[in-house]
């Protein structure tokens, strides 16, 4: 038997879309992209675990994970930007809801996920630009 999942929906999390339109979150990032081309950065990384470290990944998603859990978004220098959260594929409609970004991913561990990402758009090697993964990311993940 099939069952319908819910989007379920917690607190006061959503997404203005008049007031805070994609066209913001796009320049954002182009400016993002200006400073990693200063310094030859290939794709950066933004870290948060929690609810109250979520700033930098906020300001380029409008995504705040409402639960304890890893958080990363992945900005190349060319090419879409990736969400990639601790969860099942199960939040992904709730998500959706909450970004303006489409390229989601997820699994139970985000370190793991990212790896996969990274070598499948032939990030491995290059420079990589860390924010929040060193202090932040639990010691088995970061290793």
């Amino acid at each position: 038997m099939h069952t319908l999942q819910p989007v379920l929906k917690r607190g006061l999390n959503s997404w203005d879309k008049i007031n805070m339109p994609v066209s913001e979150f796009e320049e954002r990032v182009a400016r993002i992209r200006a400073l990693m081309g200063k310094e030859n950065i290939d794709v950066l990384l933004l870290y948060s675990n929690d609810l109250d470290n979520y700033g930098a990944q906020s300001y380029i998603s409008n995504f705040r994970m409402e639960t304890i859990g890893g958080t990363i978004i992945a900005i190349p220098a060319k090419g879409k930007v990736a969400l990639i959260f601790e969860g099942g594929p199960r939040l992904i409609p709730l998500v959706q809801t909450l970004t303006w970004i489409d390229e989601l991913k997820t699994g139970n561990n985000v370190a793991e996920v990212l790896v996969k990402y990274l070598s499948d758009n032939n990030f491995i090697p290059s420079t990589i630009g860390l924010a929040g993964l060193n202090h932040l990311m639990p010691y088995e993940e970061w290793n």
